[in-house]
């Protein structure tokens, strides 16, 4: 009888040791799940996020061009400043939404490149523009900060 008593603990002891490492590997298991998971959650959110900004650069382009052609139809010296300062504003907000996107960063260089006369006569209100976006004119227009600013 004491055999079977024996045999009997040892069969329970290797259920419960058996049970503990099941339990164990399914919280390993449901980790690496939960992981993959958020991995591929993040993923998704980025190409989303990444989406959206290529949409609002497409958006601001349209609309670029819809004061370019209002720029050139006008004769009128205070619109045509206003519509300047209006794509120069554009030009920032392209670089600062897609800067990472060469193609982005030359279209904001082709907005500040058209609109270099008026930049050069009327300089900017560089307090209103970012550091890099200002740093961005002077590399595109080729002068320093003194004859960029005013």
């Amino acid at each position: 009888m004491p055999e079977t008593s024996n045999r009997a603990q040892r069969i329970s002891a290797f259920g419960s040791l058996s049970s503990g490492i099941c339990s164990i590997a399914m919280v390993f298991i449901t980790f690496d799940i939960a992981v993959n998971v958020q991995k591929a959650g993040v993923a998704l959110q980025k190409e989303n996020m990444e989406r959206e900004y290529e949409s609002k650069a497409v958006d601001l382009f349209l609309k670029y061009d819809e004061v370019a052609l209002k720029q050139a139809a006008t004769s009128d010296v205070q619109s045509r400043h206003r519509l300047s300062d209006i794509s120069i504003a554009i030009a920032e907000s392209i670089f600062l939404n897609r800067n990472d996107s060469d193609p982005w960063k030359e279209t904001a260089r082709g907005i500040l490149q058209d609109q270099k006369n008026f930049v050069l006569q009327r300089r900017l209100r560089c307090a209103q523009f970012s550091r890099r976006f200002i740093d961005f004119c002077i590399e595109t227009i080729g002068v320093d900060q003194k004859l960029l600013c005013r």
